[in-house]
């Protein structure tokens, strides 16, 4: 490539469109974390002598309440998902099946996964009268979207300065003060 060319008004606009293109990216990929994967607040209580067990599952947008008979928990348990044993899933289980406690998730350690585990199956080896575990991952996926969104922002701010630079030093363009 000869230096007239590298020199002209629109040698770096593939540099501003790639750091517009980026910041798009990530500004979807935050909104995209916080859509999926934001419903982390999950808490599980059981009441023996009214023989009720909720499991609440809720997110900015939905609330999912499972009813169970406190009767019918046998304990729980932790699932490692993937073969290197980064994502984590706790179950409920009960004499008619298993019941997700939570989703696949890898923000919570597995100690917090398997301290929830121990709690439902304290509560039905000790006979113990109630129960209550909680999952609270809101805070995780809350900083995780506003980092990829704070990311997203300053790659969209720098691709507009930079396609504002060059749209000034465009033939034609009327230069403007600042």
């Amino acid at each position: 490539m000869d230096e007239t060319a590298a020199s002209t008004p629109t040698a770096g606009r593939p540099r501003a469109a790639v750091s517009l293109a980026a910041g798009l990216v990530l500004l979807l990929g935050a909104l995209c974390v916080a859509w999926f994967a934001f419903p982390t607040l999950v808490r599980f209580r059981c009441d023996r002598a009214a023989d009720t067990c909720s499991l609440e599952q809720s997110n900015l947008l939905r609330r999912q309440t499972t009813l169970l008979r406190a009767s019918s928990v046998a304990g729980a348990r932790v699932e490692t998902v993937d073969g290197d044993g980064t994502t984590y899933r706790v179950w409920v289980d009960t004499r008619d099946g298993s019941v997700a406690f939570t989703g696949y998730s890898i923000g919570t350690s597995p100690d917090e996964k398997h301290r929830i585990a121990a709690a439902v199956t304290a509560y039905v080896r000790d006979g113990a009268t109630t129960c209550d575990a909680t999952q609270d991952e809101r805070l995780v996926f809350l900083l995780l979207s506003a980092g990829l969104a704070g990311l997203g922002l300053v790659a969209l701010a720098f691709g507009a300065r930079t396609a504002f630079r060059e749209r000034r030093r465009l033939p034609g363009s009327t230069p403007t003060s600042g």
